[in-house]
């Protein structure tokens, strides 16, 4: 059975609460220091989960200072203002950090009818966000409020055992996800180690009997970047689109990334880039990072292909990732960074013999290969994901009759 309540009237059922984050007369820029509690933004919260990665941090004083905002295990941090519908979990790990300058804390009480991280997935919806984004205020920078969040309707099992077989099940995918996601990343470490050992600390299989001139393997030679390397700017397109329809892939910044995906149709002068072709960012913050191709499509004004022989491709990817910090140093411009393509074609690469780039390409093929399948994986949990999410949400399909053991965290209720 299916009840719906307000998101304010499940918050008073469980003696919680929904308030705005500390205002900017409470919290000044002065304030944030390197080290401390973390302050969550709205630009920390990304995918459902709060991100370190450039998040703000005050000190013990001011946490003392601002208690009343700090976040507890089974809250809900909204972002306010920008992107509507960008929400996170609190979990044990953000426990004590602070709602921030331009968020909104949920908390649903612990006498609430509802599971936190149910409702957590239910505001994951997008017929729920769309909600929420016709609900805000201001039509440049869309704002959320407390009495907006309070009229939100949550459709919910009447059984708290029934919203844990739902969390239950969609957790199942999110842990496969990110398993592939850790796997993946061990592999992308295995080939950049490998790439170190040999051409870096020239460990490369029987490197005890070679002889070595000037510092070099006897046969391995220095040469210019641009010898065997071109650089292949890319083109917008006359149009972006939102459906794959008479269209490919347009390769941009959030494609490799996966923030985002989008579309465009061929023209006589697009760049277009294949599976594996390396692409380097040119212009923005990120410059001359490189990445590979997971898909074929349209490149974007602000990538290049670096246009290579193949048998040169995985040796000339890893180099450029280990090079990163000597190139992003070299960068030009001063508002927008560019990547300085002069600079990278005069830089001199190491080029092996034939039968050492042969054995490493055959290591790191196998490596390769195994980071497309996981790849491909999670793009499938993503999608199966995504079509149970609703489902499970909304009871179409039921989990009623399912017979789940839950773990001793999930039985704590």
């Amino acid at each position: 059975m299916f009840i719906e309540k307000t998101l304010g009237r499940l918050c008073e059922l469980g003696k919680g609460k929904i308030q705005t984050g500390p205002f900017g007369s409470q919290l000044h820029q002065a304030d944030y220091s390197e080290e401390g509690t973390p302050v969550v933004m709205p630009a920390d919260i990304i995918d459902g989960k709060i991100s370190e990665a450039k998040i703000a941090r005050v000190s013990e004083d001011h946490v003392m200072r601002l208690e009343r905002h700090q976040l507890a295990i089974g809250d809900i941090v909204y972002g306010r203002r920008g992107d509507i519908g960008r929400q996170a979990l609190i979990t044990s790990k953000e426990e004590g950090w602070l709602c921030g300058t331009g968020c909104l804390r949920v908390t649903v009480g612990k006498k609430s009818p509802i599971d936190p991280e149910y409702l957590h997935l239910y505001l994951k919806m997008p017929d729920v966000i769309s909600y929420i984004q016709n609900q805000a205020i201001g039509a440049t920078m869309p704002n959320l409020n407390t009495e907006i969040l309070k009229r939100i309707p949550i459709r919910y099992p009447e059984k708290i055992a029934d919203q844990k077989k739902v969390i239950a099940v969609l957790k199942a995918y999110f842990d496969l996800i990110e398993n592939n996601k850790k796997r993946i990343q061990i592999l992308e470490n295995m080939a950049e180690e490998l790439y170190k050992e040999w051409f870096v600390r020239f460990r490369f299989p029987n490197w005890e009997n070679t002889e070595f001139e000037k510092g070099l393997p006897v046969g391995w030679k220095n040469v210019r970047f641009d010898s065997f390397c071109k650089f292949k700017k890319g083109k917008n397109p006359e149009e972006i689109l939102n459906s794959p329809d008479d269209a490919v892939m347009y390769i941009n910044m959030e494609s490799l990334t996966g923030e985002g995906t989008s579309y465009a149709r061929k023209q006589k002068n697009s760049v277009e880039c294949s599976i594996g072709d390396l692409l380097m960012l040119m212009d923005g913050s990120r410059s001359g990072l490189v990445f590979r191709a997971n898909n074929m499509g349209i490149v974007g004004s602000t990538l290049s292909i670096i246009e290579v022989n193949n048998k040169f491709k995985n040796y000339v990817f890893e180099y450029l990732k280990a090079m990163k910090t000597s190139i992003v140093s070299n960068n030009t411009g001063s508002a927008i960074p560019h990547a300085n393509k002069d600079y990278i074609n005069r830089m001199l690469v190491c080029i092996p013999d034939n039968l050492i780039i042969s054995k490493f390409n055959e290591i790191y093929d196998s490596q390769y290969l195994l980071i497309k399948n996981l790849q491909q994986q999670i793009k499938w949990l993503e999608q199966t994901k995504t079509a149970l999410l609703p489902r499970l949400i909304s009871g179409k399909l039921s989990v009623e009759n399912l017979d789940i053991q839950f773990p001793p965290s999930m039985q704590e209720q």
